[in-house]
């Protein structure tokens, strides 16, 4: 054997010890070439689709790639649709708008993300009549949200009054519906509204107090229309542009 030849083959024999200590380092083996045993769990992933009938969207949920699906909304009337969702920020509950009992009168739902098939959605908004429902500001975009510690979810409807668009809350099991804006005259509304960072209050802004006034409140989240007015000294015809909160409301 010459030289050359003896060379190849150590070099050889180094790549294969080389290349069979980089498969242990990196947890794989001979009996598992593709490392399955270090694939990420899946986690589960919810989505609109009319899966189960054409051109009917309905809210689901997977938990693994694909094989175990559950459907998360409830039996929808004829003509409804789920046109909207949210998940909670612990990752327990999904809020979704649907039209479910009444054609075309949009209501929030909640349920948990793991529903079993006994599990039904609860209603969290209040009794909606006809020509009212969630609030939609944008096509497909609609005005509700979660507390950032998911204690309960807000909303603007015109629960109360037809046209006249108000601030809700409520708890996830929806026993707790609560109208935390002010008292708004016919044909006004609440524009939009954010969490405080700490879930303890929620800024709106809304033409409360004059028709040509848009201004800024703070309302407690649990209490009914128990709201602040935060901007003062604005004269009719100013308004509220935008407003944020300082993440260092603690």
């Amino acid at each position: 054997m010459n030289r050359t030849h003896l060379q190849n083959i150590l070099l050889l024999v180094t790549e294969m010890v080389l290349l069979s200590l980089l498969v242990l380092s990196c947890g794989g083996s001979s009996d598992d070439p593709l490392n399955t045993q270090d694939l990420p769990i899946f986690p589960p992933i919810v989505f609109i689709a009319d899966k189960d009938s054409g051109g009917v969207d309905e809210l689901y949920a997977s938990f693994d790639d694909g094989t175990e699906i559950v459907k998360l909304s409830n039996a929808l009337v004829a003509g409804g649709d789920v046109v909207a969702f949210e998940i909670s920020p612990n990752g327990v509950y999904v809020a979704y708008v649907a039209d479910e009992e009444t054609n075309d009168v949009f209501e929030l739902f909640v349920v948990p993300v793991d529903k079993v098939t006994s599990e039904n959605a609860v209603k969290v908004s209040g009794l909606l009549m006809a020509g009212s429902g969630i609030k939609e500001i944008a096509a497909g975009e609609y005005a509700f949200a979660w507390a950032p510690d998911s204690s309960r979810v807000a909303y603007l409807a015109d629960q109360s009054t037809v046209n006249v668009i108000e601030l809700y809350t409520n708890l996830p099991e929806g026993s707790s519906n609560i109208n935390v804006s002010g008292e708004l005259a016919f044909d006004r509304e609440v524009e939009e509204f954010s969490w405080a960072p700490n879930s303890s209050r929620i800024g709106y802004t809304a033409k409360q107090v004059g028709i040509d006034i848009l201004n800024l409140f703070s309302a407690l989240p649990g209490v009914t229309r128990s709201s602040t007015q935060i901007s003062n000294g604005l004269t009719p015809g100013q308004v509220v542009q935008s407003f944020k909160w300082s993440p260092n409301n603690d």
